[in-house]
C-alpha cells in the first residue's frame, strides 16, 4: 500500500490523497478462477462500511488494485482480515459479478471489447480477469475463506 495523488478511477472524493493497495493475484495467476474479481468486490464492500471511505477497484491478469480514500491503512489491512465470506454476502457478491460479466460480453458481442489479454502469446493471459460466470458461481465461502 502507498499514498498516491487522487486518481481518475471513479471515487467521489476529489482532491484527496487515496491508500492504493496492489494484492498480488489476478486472472493468470489464480488457481480458481474468477476469485481475484470476487475477492476485489468482497473487500470493495468490506471497505465502504468504514465511514467516510470512498473505494473502488479494478481487477487485472496480475493484480487487485483498490483505490481507497478516507480510509487508513491499518483500517484496510483490519477490513482485509474482517472480510466476511459468510454464504448470504457472497451469494450477493456473486450475483453482482455475474451481472458485470454479461453486461461485458454483450459490449463485446457488439464489436466493442476492452480486454487486453485477448491475442496475447501467453497462455495465463489468455484468462478474463473477470471471470467466467459458471467459476463464479461454483466458488464457495470455504473457498473464499481459503484464498482470503
Amino acid at each position: 500500500m502507498f499514498p498516491s495523488a487522487t486518481p481518475n478511477n471513479g471515487c467521489q472524493n476529489d482532491g484527496e490523497a487515496y491508500t492504493v493497495c496492489l494484492f498480488p493475484t489476478g486472472s493468470a495467476w489464480e488457481s480458481v478462477p474468477g476469485i481475484s474479481h470476487l475477492f476485489e468486490h468482497m473487500m470493495i464492500e468490506e471497505l465502504k462500511k468504514r465511514p467516510g471511505s470512498d473505494v473502488n477497484g479494478l481487477s487485472t491478469e496480475d493484480y487487485v488494485i483498490l483505490f481507497c480514500g478516507g480510509i487508513t491503512p491499518g483500517k484496510i489491512l483490519t477490513g482485509l482480515q474482517n472480510m466476511s465470506v459468510s454464504a448470504r454476502s457472497l451469494e450477493a457478491r456473486k450475483k453482482s459479478l455475474v451481472e458485470e460479466i454479461t453486461r461485458e460480453r454483450e459490449a463485446a458481442a457488439d464489436g466493442f471489447s476492452r480486454f487486453v489479454w485477448r491475442g496475447t502469446a501467453f497462455d495465463q493471459y489468455e484468462r478474463n480477469p473477470l471471470g467466467e460466470v459458471e467459476d463464479i458461481l461454483a466458488i464457495t465461502p470455504e473457498v473464499m475463506e481459503e484464498f482470503k
